[in-house]
């Protein structure tokens, strides 16, 4: 008889310890990216927690929360966002359930938190901003570090549903709150940790608002932060030196700051390698990541021979890890297959790998039309500038409209989040057709283009002035190259540029 066997029903004290104990287990097997391990260690202390017979359900509640959570942690970390979901719903009934006052206040608040995270994670921002908002308001009567979690959470629920401004404005508050703590605390690691993920966050909300110099000021820090832990414990603060380092140079790269870049991106692979000799199964996929991020760096760069051994390399762990467990690392080898094809030297070599990973992203979005449409529509548009550029109009139209149908969908489910893309894609496909000797319906697409790209820069000024002004010029272009232009047609051609040049101004005063 297993241990499961002779808990169940028998000893529910015994159980409850034993859970306690695997849901504790299961929290530091994921710090270690030890994820199936940590599933299997949390799935046996929910199941352990359902056996019990013999003690109240409102008693077993918060208990089975928390390893519902743990289980969704890891079940997300392998690929698996569904069952994620699911168990992050059912921890939250759970934790609504639970009677107050009866000493368990981060439940309710901690719960909503969780399901908000991986409802964003499922491409459903909308869904996630009102349970991150409940679970933020509650925030003032639990302990400082939960309380400084979940508005982290909530800043960043904010910017994927496209709502910068005051994903930044959270991100800014959480900051202060921050300092206020250490000013007023003696030495403690877990505040440098914090500290850490917190300035690593709030450059990204930088980056998102378009205030590149700020963002890479605010990385630099949290290259600094996560160095300084690292000093203290190598191998455990290590794979967040190494992100934070792959974040910094995305930034940098921003401001044209090549060289520095590109160091901070030879760095972060340097680190992942040695994390990987230590530990193959926990370091294997952000040495990929980390490759892929330095290839991309260097092809930017203008160094693209470079470029692609490191990128092959990374095609080749992601195909490894694809074969171990598919569900978990395939959306990774569509994204690393994109970057392989952009690096290609002839159509005959990039093709045939565009074609892979629009597969694969056909195939994800199929089990996750919310996560991987959006995905999808980046890779159509790709593979349509492809086929465009070895001459096969026909098919690159094709392409480049499925492209916008998937980017119009994705647009409907997330409208801010997803809206510059989604001007990006119709750009695009406009001047696809006017390729193609399609000028009536160029027009249509690029006045559609125009609207869209309006209510970009509406919504994030600094980022949509460029997209903005290319889609008026295309457009006086389009209005231009008409066999007969009519006086009115010149007029708005006019009208366009003027906008056109009076935004590109307008960006260059930075």
């Amino acid at each position: 008889m297993d241990w499961l066997s002779r808990l169940r029903g028998e000893d529910p004290v015994a159980a409850r310890w034993r859970a306690a104990a695997l849901v504790n287990e299961a929290t530091e097997l994921s710090k270690t990216n030890r994820h199936t391990e940590a599933a299997t260690a949390s799935e046996q202390a929910v199941s352990l927690l359902r056996a019990i017979r013999r003690v109240p359900r409102t008693e077993i509640a918060p208990l089975l929360a928390h390893a519902l959570v743990r289980h969704s942690i890891a079940l997300a970390a392998l690929g698996d966002l569904a069952g994620a979901l699911r168990d992050a719903e059912e921890a939250l009934e759970l934790a609504q359930a639970v009677p107050t006052g009866s000493g368990h206040s981060e439940l309710l608040p901690t719960t909503r938190a969780n399901l908000a995270f991986w409802l964003m994670k499922s491409g459903r921002a909308a869904d996630a901003v009102p349970h991150i908002r409940a679970a933020a308001d509650s925030t003032a009567r639990l302990p400082e570090g939960a309380a400084a979690w979940i508005q982290g959470t909530l800043a960043q629920v904010l910017a994927a549903a496209g709502e910068d401004a005051e994903a930044l404005a959270v991100s800014d508050r959480n900051r202060i709150a921050l300092q206020r703590r250490v000013e007023a605390t003696t030495a403690d690691v877990a505040l440098d940790v914090e500290q850490a993920r917190a300035a690593a966050n709030h450059a990204g909300r930088l980056f998102e608002a378009g205030r590149w110099q700020e963002a890479a000021e605010t990385a630099a820090e949290a290259v600094a932060r996560h160095r300084a832990l690292a000093a203290r414990d190598r191998l455990g603060r290590l794979p967040n030196l190494a992100m934070a380092l792959t974040n910094q140079a995305v930034i940098l790269s921003k401001v044209s700051r090549w060289e520095e870049s590109l160091a901070a991106s030879e760095e972060a692979v340097t680190l992942q390698r040695e994390i990987t000799t230590a530990d193959p199964v926990a370091g294997l996929p952000g040495l990929a990541a980390a490759l892929s991020s330095y290839a991309t760096g260097l092809a930017a760069a203008d160094r693209i021979a470079e470029a692609r051994p490191l990128m092959a390399e990374s095609l080749e762990i992601r195909r490894a890890l694809v074969a171990a467990d598919r569900g978990a690392h395939l959306g990774k080898l569509a994204e690393v297959l994109s970057n392989c094809a952009f690096l290609a030297e002839t159509g005959e070599e990039n093709l045939p790998l565009y074609e892979e990973a629009v597969r694969l992203r056909r195939e994800l979005s199929a089990q996750n039309r919310a996560v991987h449409l959006p995905w999808l529509a980046r890779v159509l548009n790709l593979y349509a500038n492809q086929l465009a550029a070895v001459g096969r109009l026909g098919p690159a139209l094709d392409a480049g409209h499925e492209a916008v149908e998937s980017a119009r969908e994705s647009f409907a489910a997330n409208r801010a989040g997803f809206l510059p893309y989604h001007a990006f894609v119709l750009r695009e496909q406009a001047r696809r057709l006017d390729e193609a000797g399609q000028p009536a319906v160029a027009i249509a697409l690029g006045a559609e283009a125009v609207a869209v790209c309006r209510e970009a820069l509406g919504a994030n000024r600094v980022r949509g002035l460029s997209g903005l002004a290319t889609a008026l010029n295309q457009q006086a272009g389009r209005l231009l190259a008409l066999p007969a232009v009519s006086v009115r047609q010149a007029e708005e051609a006019a009208a366009l540029r003027s906008e056109a040049a009076a935004l590109l101004a307008e960006r260059d005063r930075g």
